[in-house]
């Protein structure tokens, strides 16, 4: 019995090359959708926003290239992280400004704001080690590289 190839090719090795190349671009296709989804979630604070990018990469090839060119140029973290040393900075400022008078809640909020930075330093250096190994990062039950909603700083 004969049987119809893609494209109307008769041929039997042309047919299985065709139907191979059609498998990789399909799997590549997918892979960009999910890379796609995985950037956006790093990079974009509001869900809606990931779902659109998300969908916007069901377009073959066009979308995830689209969204290449118009995503946010940081991770959330680094934008955490600058804005965690944005307001040590501030809060040292306002100590020298009052003449380095060790005010209460002034020295409190720095010790907070600086301990929060150097728990953040630290973490994020640990995931840079953890992606630049060869071995993939050990998590624990629960454990997760994202601060949840509910907990994360104005401006995140």
């Amino acid at each position: 019995m004969l049987m119809l190839g893609v494209f109307g090719i008769n041929n039997d090795g042309v047919n299985t090359a065709v139907n191979v190349l059609i498998l990789f671009l399909v799997v590549i296709w997918a892979a960009l959708i999910f890379w796609t989804y995985a950037d956006a979630r790093r990079r974009i604070d509001d869900p809606m926003l990931v779902a659109c990018a998300t969908a916007a990469s069901l377009f073959p090839f066009v979308g995830s290239i689209v969204y290449a060119i118009v995503r946010p140029p940081e991770f959330l973290d680094e934008v955490y992280l600058r804005n965690l040393e944005i307001q040590a900075a501030e809060e040292r400022l306002r100590q020298l400004e009052r003449g380095g008078q060790a005010n209460g809640a002034g020295s409190e909020r720095l010790a907070q704001i600086e301990s929060e930075l150097e728990r953040e330093r630290a973490r994020r250096q640990e995931l840079e080690y953890a992606m630049s190994s060869s071995r993939r990062p050990r998590r624990t039950a629960g454990a997760t590289t994202e601060l949840p909603a509910a907990e994360r700083p104005p401006g995140y």
